[in-house]
């Protein structure tokens, strides 16, 4: 084993330099990151309102019921970016240090508009596609979406 080990002798500048482009590589990567994640507008990489209702229908009607849900995707996004903002605007108002209760009213009537347009929209879904379905296929996909509801507002510990 030698008993001298090599240094490399580096100025103050050349270790700011190093550092300085290991950071702005971090954090390109991270920003990416951030970025492919917002901006995944692919019908795979996003789920299709009441996509889940439909798994107790048969295979080749849950294929032709997720697509009609998949093209409704482009309608949905910037309804769920909206709730997604006002459930953020909820936390920051009742979270804030200086409490301010007008803003927490504004920020839960911005999250009730919201969950509204949503509504709306996933109900007018069921209505269009319950057209085309059986009375067996409407029960199933109905069923799915009331148990799924139910869940929902029933705290796990009284289910």
């Amino acid at each position: 084993m030698p008993t001298w080990v090599p240094v490399i002798e580096m100025s103050k500048n050349t270790v700011l330099v190093i550092a300085l482009i290991a950071s702005v590589a971090i954090n390109l990567l991270i920003l990416g990151v951030v970025i492919g994640r917002n901006t995944a507008t692919s019908p795979k990489a996003e789920r299709a309102p009441m996509e889940w209702a439909t798994r107790k229908l048969n295979t080749q009607t849950q294929k032709v019921v997720r697509e009609e849900l998949r093209q409704r995707i482009p309608q949905i996004r910037p309804i769920r970016r909206d709730m997604a903002a006002a459930t953020r605007a909820v936390r920051k108002a009742i979270s804030a240090e200086d409490f301010d209760p007008a803003a927490l009213d504004r920020a839960l009537a911005r999250l009730r508009d919201a969950s509204s347009r949503y509504q709306v929209l996933i109900h007018s879904s069921l209505v269009d596609l319950s057209a085309d379905l059986t009375r067996e296929q409407r029960v199933a996909l109905a069923r799915e979406a009331i148990q799924r509801a139910q869940a929902v507002q029933i705290p796990a510990e009284q289910r």
